[in-house]
């Protein structure tokens, strides 16, 4: 299992890559702004990690009210253009709860406020986690970028069992040559 966390350039405020307009009126609300892009999850880490996240944020800071953790969730930055949907964000600044339903999305537009940090948990198909996917979050303000990747420690250890096998096989054939049974 491997976490890295980076933190990366811009600003938590003034939505640098916002697109502002004249008037707020011509803006989308989060109510209507598509809330899913129906995109199944490749394995359950990326449901679990998250939702672990948001019960250690709820428990230490069970006190405050003035954060927001999203899950699967898109950032409207635009409405021009489709949103980015982490794994999880932490926003801070912001009601934890907007009101009775809940939200639906993050709308930048509305809430004023960027993420702090962004959280992808890596899929077997890799899709951009460790460089495109940094710069988009940097243009929106986030500072922090994580990565999870239970994958990485899986696919290192199964090269350490190949190059030990690899090692066992020629200690085999050498003991072999030297007219000794490794085996009995």
């Amino acid at each position: 299992m491997t976490v890295q966390v980076h933190a990366i350039m811009g600003e938590s405020s003034g939505l640098p890559g916002f697109t502002m307009f004249d008037s707020p009126s011509c803006l989308p609300t989060a109510d209507e702004l598509p809330d899913s892009d129906d995109t199944p999850v490749d394995n359950e880490l990326q449901d679990l990690i998250p939702g672990l996240l948001k019960l250690l944020l709820a428990s230490i800071w069970a006190e405050r009210w003035d954060w927001f953790w999203g899950t699967d969730m898109g950032i409207y930055f635009d409405p021009e253009d489709v949103p980015v949907v982490p794994d999880g964000f932490l926003v801070l600044g912001v009601p934890r709860v907007k009101d009775e339903n809940l939200r639906r999305s993050y709308v930048l537009w509305e809430a004023q406020v960027a993420p702090i940090l962004t959280l992808e948990v890596v899929s077997r198909r890799r899709r951009g986690e460790y460089y495109q996917k940094k710069l988009d979050y940097a243009a929106l303000g986030v500072r922090y970028y994580a990565t999870y990747n239970a994958l990485r420690r899986a696919n290192e250890e199964s090269k350490l069992r190949q190059q030990a096998q690899g090692q066992l096989e020629t200690l085999r054939r050498r003991l072999q040559e030297l007219g000794i049974d490794p085996d009995g």
